[in-house]
């Protein structure tokens, strides 16, 4: 099946052409194939209350959603003027696989209070490569939709199952997928029920809710995550995220070969925000790791840049077969930046059990930067690196 790779999409009016500057909103798009089975061939021929006039456009039928999903991933150089898209009901998508919606317009995508029920994607996506660097693929109800806000939605019995052999070395990572987006803006109170199953040799980065996002706030994941890849990372909740906030993780985890938070994946991304890399997150999932040189948190696997307060792990952490280099936190697998990263407030109950001579296991964090290594006894800090506070 072909998709959208790293380009930007726009929206399709199949039959009302808004022409002129309508809020300076103009796009571009690529066409996308459908897989077998796809909602594009069941899709609506319009929607029920399409109104030029407005600034929001209310979606009631699956149909409808599937038509929205498709004029989003094909070419158009006319302007849309929507503003928000909200759900105007429940949505069942069961019996046909989704296709991702691609679009980096800014808008926001309301579920309302609403739940999308039974979103199936079973189909590998088409890698593209130019020499040995790949465009990654995204995958979610949302593929690649990084200039969008998503609020109050739930998906629910979400199952996401890819099995993707990989055919050579290729540098970054391949697919980035979270039930809600692969990739977006900002993610808020959201919910998912997920059954997600990933099996590739290539690296990948999977989540729960959101592979790709600035903020990921008041959202809550339950079901499983299994991943089997050459690398990248699996999480709860958020993924590579600049904030995590009280977010919470019920899901359980399986990661083979790849690093893991029960959370999020790599937290405050950026050095510049004022933003907290995790705040008020928890995490009651299970996590089982196996693999080499990797590294698991509680809450979260890596912290690059900023703080981390008011976090809990309940959950247990545990490798089930003997692990070279292995490093597990209570909250915190690792932290990278040489800038000062503040961990405060934290507690973590679950107990990590890791099998192996090359093993390291720390109450809060597992690994601060420059090659110092936390005790289960001690979460001591070194100047430059993580400061462990009141935890």
């Amino acid at each position: 099946m072909k998709r959208i790779l790293r380009t930007s999409l726009a929206f399709l009016l199949t039959f009302t052409l808004i022409l002129g500057s309508f809020s300076g909103l103009a796009f571009g798009a690529t066409a996308s194939s459908p897989g077998e089975n796809s909602w594009w061939d069941y899709r609506a021929e319009s929607f029920s209350d399409f109104n030029g006039s407005t600034a929001t456009l209310t979606i009631h039928t699956p149909q409808e959603l599937a038509l929205f999903s498709y004029i989003c991933s094909n070419p158009t150089d006319y302007y849309w003027p929507y503003q928000t898209v909200r759900l105007g009901s429940n949505i069942s998508l069961y019996g046909h696989q989704w296709e991702p919606i691609y679009s980096d317009y800014r808008f926001t995508f309301d579920g309302n209070g609403y739940a999308i029920y039974g979103m199936t994607i079973t189909e590998a996506p088409e890698i593209t490569t130019s020499d040995w660097m790949v465009d990654t693929a995204y995958l979610g109800l949302f593929g690649n939709g990084r200039g969008v806000t998503i609020q109050n939605l739930n998906m629910r019995n979400v199952k996401i199952d890819i099995d993707l052999p990989a055919d050579g070395y290729l540098s970054g990572y391949v697919l980035e997928c979270g039930a809600i987006a692969g990739w977006a803006a900002d993610v808020i109170n959201c919910f998912a029920q997920v059954d997600m199953n990933f099996d590739t040799g290539y690296e990948i980065g999977v989540a729960g809710i959101v592979a790709d996002a600035n903020i990921v706030k008041d959202c809550v994941t339950r079901g499983t995550l299994t991943v089997n890849a050459a690398g990248g990372f699996v999480a709860g909740v958020a993924g590579e995220v600049n904030s995590c906030q009280k977010c919470t993780n019920y899901a359980s985890i399986n990661a083979s070969g790849l690093n893991a938070g029960g959370v999020f994946g790599i937290g405050g991304y950026a050095s510049y925000s004022e933003s907290p890399a995790a705040t008020g997150c928890k995490n009651y999932g299970d996590i089982v790791i196996s693999g080499t040189n990797r590294y698991v948190g509680g809450v979260g696997y890596m912290v690059e840049f900023g703080k981390v307060s008011l976090c809990h792990n309940n959950g247990t952490i545990g490798n089930v077969s003997s692990s070279d280099y292995l490093t597990a936190g209570g909250i915190i697998g690792m932290t990278k930046s040489d800038n000062s990263i503040v961990i405060s407030d934290c507690k973590s109950h679950g107990a990590i059990t890791l099998i192996g001579d090359q093993t390291y296991a720390g109450g809060v964090v597992g690994h601060l930067n420059e090659g110092f290594w936390a005790s289960d006894s001690e979460n001591a800090f070194k100047s430059g690196c993580a400061q462990v506070t009141s935890c």
